[in-house]
């Protein structure tokens, strides 16, 4: 698991947000002077998760919903309908590392595509863990020449 540093205490995240059907809503003005009170809080990433910045630092926002409702930070989160951006509590679950990589292993085999490949806007992404990190080696047009880049990285 990559090393994340610890969401602020509920109790702080509360202080900080009202949360509504997913969405957290500020209950304070930003430091920057660009957020207001009543703000949707978050914007999206080129991944499509929705991440808000706390103190100078980004958090994925499906951990801060998860932590103001239960107020723990669970290994992984994990979006039961596969979209990114519903971070509704009724759409979030605890599950381990391995839970996760199962159900992603499951969704490639219904595409059909190569160990190490996924599909991104019509191309195809390799990726592969090195290190006990997972890595992006990059985008292709086939999902053979992302399996290739695949192979190529764990060998």
């Amino acid at each position: 698991m990559i090393p994340r540093k610890p969401l602020p205490s509920q109790g702080e995240l509360r202080l900080l947000f009202d949360y509504r059907d997913g969405l957290l809503i500020r209950k304070t003005v930003g430091s920057n002077g660009k957020h207001r009170v009543g703000d949707v809080a978050g914007s999206v990433n080129q991944n499509g998760y929705k991440y808000v910045g706390l103190g100078g630092t980004q958090y994925a926002q499906h951990r801060v919903v998860w932590k103001w409702h239960n107020g723990t930070e669970p290994e992984t989160i994990d979006h039961v309908n596969d979209d990114k951006s519903d971070n509704r509590i009724e759409n979030l679950r605890a599950v381990s590392d391995r839970q996760n990589s199962a159900k992603e292993a499951q969704k490639r085999r219904k595409n059909n595509l190569p160990l190490g490949v996924w599909p991104k806007r019509g191309r195809f992404i390799a990726m592969a863990k090195i290190d006990g990190k997972r890595r992006s080696l990059g985008t292709y047009d086939t999902p053979e020449q992302a399996h290739q880049a695949y192979l190529e990285a764990i060998t």
